[in-house]
């Protein structure tokens, strides 16, 4: 048998496809759906405002959010910008960062571009061989 630890607890458990223990598993869906319930009768609350409403922990329900689960039961929920904070309700980033995240890449590669080494000097090209009937090569004379 193979053990590991709960990556939420720190229990020994016994290895298997999931990383975290029956008791956290449990306490993961009761989380769920305090926050699915409460978003059901609260739309458009913010992580805050769930965390205050349910007591679950603010990281926990920003874990639900972009896991996607709350999203495919019809739920939608504010949660903060991984660059800014402001607020978003899809994705990691808001639109502002996202450009100015993509602006910021473009002129990385224009100056990238602007600063490539010029192309290596082709070699000459080389002076044509000859076998030799042992089969050792030799250099022919140029004529």
């Amino acid at each position: 048998m193979n053990f590991s630890t709960c990556k939420k607890c720190n229990r020994l458990i016994t290895k298997t496809f999931r990383s975290i223990c029956d008791e956290c598993i449990q306490k993961e869906e009761k989380n769920y759906t305090l926050v699915r319930d409460y978003l059901i009768d609260n739309p458009g609350a913010s992580v805050y405002d769930v965390c205050e409403g349910t007591g679950v922990d603010e990281r926990d329900i920003e874990l639900l959010i972009k896991s996607g689960r709350l999203e495919r039961c019809g739920v939608k929920c504010a949660y903060k910008c991984g660059m800014c904070d402001t607020l978003i309700e899809t994705g990691v980033v808001c639109e502002k960062c996202k450009q100015a995240v993509s602006k910021k890449v473009g002129s990385i590669k224009k100056e990238v571009e602007k600063n490539k080494p010029p192309e290596p000097v082709k070699p000459p090209p080389e002076v044509p061989k000859s076998k030799d009937s042992d089969g050792r090569f030799h250099r022919l004379a140029k004529k």
